[in-house]
């Protein structure tokens, strides 16, 4: 019990667990620190005269009442809320070093710094917003800190921490909104907050602002803003100047709406002032954290700085917040943005906006490739008939894709975004012969399909882009007839998964859903005689449908995203231009040119973003040309590719290269028969030995046929041989007799002079009989002068 006074005068640290009561007062003479851990209740004041007095010591307890005179350090250690209503006076400085949060209620004049070191120093609470650190010394938070309430700090402030204003203050989360003042210049370099539960907490700098990586926090109601009764927010306003930069960070509310009630572009009298500067500044001093802000909806909100030299112009005078005025203070104002074209302007959108305006179009494109076509998913199948493979099944895989450009047929003003597209795809899978006659064959066949599908809009609201996986199983049936034309039947069914991103946000959100789409085409080839053997004009025709289904998300910046259940149907109309070649070892080789006619059938459907709908873009119409070739490499192994390029002929559409690669195997493939013993040579059994006009006698050539029959007559069995001659109708009848049977005896002299038995040979003359050519009399005729060997 001190009736008197109690002094401390140690050099060391004293920690003193004892409860001090009564009427008497207390002082810390000595160089050391004295802790005090009980709470005390003596009331005749406390002095600092050296050293440290430290109330707390990490823990729930360690308090004084009454008034401070502080001519050394007063420090705070306490893990607890507490509340500290006396008075702090005297040269001395004051610490919150503690991790609990210290309450200070009363103006408290001490002359000396104030170090905020760990927890938080509020400086008034809502029933003490004339709490004040008033002594004009340099306060310091350091990093991990918190300096704040609702009254004022008089000096110089470093934030390396954070500064608080009123209810946002975590321990006055339930308060009312307040204002908490500066009397000096703050530099931030950590975080001033504004951002309670409530918005229209004030920051009032009655000195220089510099920002040094620093960071603004605070809340507004996005509206249309306006007039100072309109605007609802939080704002830092600083009567002297600002330097350096800030980073702005904006919690917006309400549902958003143009600001533009003066025109189209930034007006001073727009929007909604944030921040506000009576002395010299920058347009750069503050600006937002990501560029822009929504309130949900997909259209941003950005910072507009008005001052001198501002390209936006001078601030308005009549809502100015600070002093100077008369066009010479600087104002930060939230207000719509515009873009524009060259030639037409809009309301601008923040950046991922048009990436998900993007995605169903360019998620129908990959779809639409996936289904395209059968001689892409699987060669030129007609092999088969031709190479006799009378298979039982068949695997195969192949990689694809493309790179495209697209062209919105949606305008500017209505948010038409061009982009590129890329898509690179693995299809594997295998078919089984279910029938296999003279008509031809019936493939019934299931597939994988994984694919990923890169996007990115141009848009001069901000650069996005989105990326999909997908993975779909896909059904096929084809009918192959024996004369050429085929039907080909796909029905597919999958997941996607994606994600869009900016430069400003990074990932804005994810986004998942399902596709169903199906596919039926065919072909007849027509063989093309003028243009060379195994040319054939192939016309085709394919009708292709897709439906999408869209998970809903709300992305980073509150944008409710619904991009719903889209559908889009695709013709096909071409041909192929093919020629078959056939290798000495039986391999073929096909290769192809084709030209399609591309049209989309619906889409462009609606999309729902923040609320607000927003159409897609149409797939447009299309010419299509390219080339590829089949080739089979063995029996089982088929390999094909094709390359092709796309233009749109529509206001809108895609164009650029598609790709495709690819290879077959069959599977139970018949094996060739075994060769047999080769067959024997056929030998002619009747030679012609033709004569010189009016001459039975042989030429060289005759000579040469002779040989040949006397050496066959020997090879094959032979009984007798006929040698008849005959002439033409050039000469008397008796005439050509003589000389018919005069040929028969020159042609059975070389054959007995060739080895033939004389006695094997009957000889014949018929004269002009049994013309081979006929003719009227008296005609010279080659083919008629003749004498037959005939072998019986």
């Amino acid at each position: 019990t001190d009736n008197g006074a109690l002094a401390f005068d140690r050099s060391d640290t004293l920690t003193f667990p004892g409860v001090i009561s009564g009427t008497g007062s207390v002082s810390q003479i000595g160089p050391g620190t004295t802790i005090l851990i009980a709470n005390n209740t003596y009331t005749g004041g406390t002095t600092i005269a050296a050293g440290i007095l430290q109330l707390g010591n990490g823990g729930t307890a360690g308090s004084i009442v009454g008034n401070v005179t502080d001519n050394g350090t007063l420090a705070f250690d306490r893990s607890d809320i507490v509340t500290f209503p006396g008075v702090i006076s005297g040269s001395g400085s004051v610490s919150q070093i503690g991790p609990g949060t210290t309450i200070l209620t009363a103006n408290n004049p001490y002359t000396g710094g104030t170090t905020v070191s760990a927890g938080t120093l509020a400086v008034g609470d809502p029933g003490s917003p004339g709490a004040a650190l008033s002594g004009g010394g340099p306060i310091l938070v350091a990093r991990g800190a918190t300096l704040g309430g609702y009254g004022s700090v008089t000096g110089a402030v470093t934030d390396n921490g954070t500064i608080a204003v009123a209810n946002a203050l975590p321990v006055f989360a339930g308060g009312p909104t307040g204002t908490f003042t500066v009397n000096g210049s703050l530099l931030n370099a950590g975080t001033v907050t504004l951002a309670g539960a409530t918005i229209g907490n004030v920051l009032r700098v009655n000195g220089a602002y510099g920002g040094t990586g620093g960071t603004l926090v605070l809340n507004t109601l996005l509206n249309a803003g306006g007039p100072l009764s309109n605007q609802v927010t939080d704002r830092l306003l600083v009567n002297g100047s600002a330097g350096g930069i800030t980073a702005v960070q904006v919690n917006g509310s309400g549902t958003g709406a143009a600001t533009n009630t003066t025109g189209v572009g930034p007006a001073n009298r727009q929007g909604i002032s944030i921040v506000q500067v009576a002395g010299a500044s920058s347009p750069s001093a503050f600006q937002l954290a990501n560029g822009f802000v929504t309130a949900g909806t997909a259209y941003s909100y950005r910072l507009f700085p008005f001052g001198p030299g501002s390209p936006y112009g001078p601030a308005d005078p009549t809502q100015s917040l600070v002093g100077g005025g008369g066009g010479g203070n600087w104002d930060y104002r939230l207000e719509s943005s515009f873009v524009s074209n060259g030639s037409t302007v809009r309301l601008q959108v923040a950046p991922q906006v048009a990436s998900y305006i993007t995605a169903p179009t360019a998620l129908f494109m990959a779809g639409f490739q996936d289904l395209d076509s059968l001689h892409r998913r699987l060669g030129e199948i007609r092999d088969d008939f031709r190479q006799d493979r009378n298979q039982t099944g068949e695997v195969f895989i192949r990689a694809y894709g493309y790179r495209f450009n697209y062209t919105s047929d949606r305008s500017f003003q209505d948010f038409g975004f061009n982009s590129q597209q890329s898509y690179a795809a693995t299809e594997f899978g295998g078919n089984y012969i279910a029938s296999d006659t003279e008509d031809g064959t019936l493939r019934i066949g299931l597939a994988g399909i994984l694919g990923q599908l890169w996007f990115q809009p141009s848009a001069p609201d901000g650069p996005s882009k989105g990326r999909f996986n997908r993975e779909l199983l896909a059904g096929t049936m084809t009918w192959q007839s024996r004369q050429g034309w085929y039907v080909d039947g796909v029905v597919a069914g999958g997941m996607f998964d994606g994600r869009f991103s900016t430069a400003a946000r990074g990932e804005t959100t994810g986004m998942n859903g399902t596709s169903v789409n199906a596919s039926v085409e065919a072909g007849y080839p027509f063989p093309l005689a003028a243009l060379g053997e195994n040319v054939a004009i192939e016309p085709q025709v394919q009708l292709v449908y897709q439906h999408l289904d869209f998970s809903r998300r709300t992305d980073i910046d509150g944008i409710d995203v619904d991009l719903k259940s889209p559908n889009q149907g695709v013709f096909r109309g071409g041909a192929r231009l093919t020629k078959l070649f056939e290798a000495e070892n039986g391999m073929l080789v096909t290769p192809y040119l084709k030209t399609n006619l591309l049209q989309g059938i619906g889409g462009g459907d609606s999309v729902q973003l923040g609320g607000q709908p927003f159409e897609t873009g149409h797939f447009g119409t299309a010419i299509q040309v390219g080339g590829g070739a089949t080739g089979t490499l063995t029996r089982n192994l088929s390999i094909y590719g094709d390359v092709a390029w796309q233009h749109e002929v529509s206001s809108g559409g895609f164009r650029g290269w598609a790709f495709n690669a690819g290879l077959r195997y069959a599977l139970g493939v018949a094996p060739l028969p075994v060769p047999g013993p080769p067959a024997p040579p056929l030998v002619a059994r009747t030679y012609l030995v033709f004569f010189n006009w009016d001459y039975a006698d042989l030429t060289d050539r005759a000579k040469q046929i002779v040989a040949t029959a006397a050496s066959n007559f020997h090879r094959v069995e032979v009984t007798t041989i006929d040698v008849n001659g005959y002439t033409d109708t050039s000469g008397p009848r008796a005439y050509n007799q003589r000389l018919s049977v005069a040929r028969s005896k020159a042609v059975q002299a070389e054959l007995v002079r060739d080895g033939v038995p004389e006695n094997a040979i009957s000889i014949h003359g018929f004269g002009e009989t049994n013309l081979l050519v006929p003719t009227g009399p008296n005609v010279r005729n080659a083919t008629n002068r003749r004498v037959e060997i005939i072998f019986h």
